[in-house]
């Protein structure tokens, strides 16, 4: 396999995993906060999607930085 397909083949894999880490939390989050029975369940469906915020941009400033998929320039 080229390394050009291996890279594509890893940026897809990493974005369709981060796209389910976002949407997954932040459903969650919002069915536990309009179907509350308690203050408890508010608590966990704000703090999912705040984890899912700050985790994001964690992975964005990784990316940015090139330290993620594994690439050879990390130090830029």
């Amino acid at each position: 396999m080229k390394e050009r397909t291996k890279r594509i083949v890893r940026t897809v894999v990493f974005a369709v995993a981060w796209l389910a880490g976002i949407i997954i939390p932040i459903a969650a989050g919002i069915a536990a906060k309009e179907n509350a029975a308690n203050g408890f369940e508010v608590f966990v469906g704000w703090a999912t999607m705040a984890e899912t915020v700050l985790l994001t941009a964690w992975v964005i400033w990784l990316k940015s930085k090139g330290r993620i998929l594994g690439d050879d320039n990390g130090d830029r």
